[in-house]
């Protein structure tokens, strides 16, 4: 994890005081309580410093964000209230990549999702930038953090399904095509993925290809989950051998990720 203000970058050294920065980005402008920050940093078994070596991380947190302002005006304010901390940032000075990334995923999907192509595709796009890395990279995730990056991770493949979509629709299967193939090696068990892919194969002209996709996701789906193909990827592979797939088509999505309940 870093932290940075107008472009000069800082590496948080501990990584208790990372994992605290974590789970303070998470309950932005929010308190976090002292037991939920106990629990995270050191699970079921806290030592009995627990309470003042949070104090400490808290302190080392606070010079941080001094050190980031000019003459003290700190562009991000960490204070203590009773049981619990509360991270405070002026929006116009900072910017946290989590949020600027939900942001523009959601227009992004309500734009898809009103059909509007060209206002959805480069909020996507520009969603899909503020993800570097990782969610908490160099954090040590305790149980809250988990959940919450798990989360994130799925909303980034949506985000990525999104995207690909809106730019299949506007004539965009050179760059989504190779794309959609390195997320799918990522991500095998993706329905949607494999649909999309197989659109874009069959609309840049290789038919062949989007049939032998079908036959590859079928594979997976079945090694990975033991199940078969869902109605979607069932149907776009209908239409392909139909030759009637339209390039402009708007495909339901009931499940974005395999159709079926996760395997383990």
């Amino acid at each position: 994890m870093r932290a940075g203000v107008e472009g000069q970058q800082t590496r948080i050294g501990s990584a208790k005081v990372r994992t605290l920065l974590a789970l303070l980005l998470v309950h932005a402008g929010t308190r976090l309580p002292t037991c939920t920050a106990i629990a995270e940093l050191w699970g079921g078994h806290p030592p009995k410093s627990a309470h003042a070596n949070l104090r400490t991380y808290a302190s080392r947190l606070r010079a941080l964000l001094v050190a980031a302002g000019e003459n003290g005006d700190a562009p991000a304010r960490l204070t203590g209230v009773p049981d619990g901390l509360i991270l405070e940032y002026d929006s116009a000075r900072c910017s946290l990549d989590m949020r600027d990334f939900e942001r523009d995923a959601e227009q992004g999907r309500r734009a898809l999702a009103e059909g509007d192509c060209r206002a959805a595709a480069p909020l996507l796009k520009r969603a899909l930038v503020h993800w570097r890395g990782e969610p908490f990279q160099d954090a040590t995730l305790g149980p809250l953090l988990s959940t919450r990056a798990h989360a994130l991770r799925d909303r980034r493949a949506a985000a990525f399904e999104d995207a690909a979509r809106a730019g299949l629709h506007l004539g965009e299967h050179a760059e989504w095509v190779p794309r959609l193939r390195t997320f799918l090696y990522e991500n095998p068990t993706r329905e949607h993925a494999w649909a999309l892919l197989m659109r874009g194969l069959y609309l840049a002209g290789d038919v062949g290809g989007a049939v032998r996709s079908y036959q590859r996701a079928r594979e997976t789906l079945a090694a990975e989950l033991g199940v078969e193909p869902g109605a979607e990827l069932r149907g776009v592979h209908d239409a392909i051998l139909r030759r009637d797939l339209p390039a402009g088509e708007r495909s339901g999505r009931p499940d974005r990720s395999s159709g079926r309940p996760r395997a383990g």
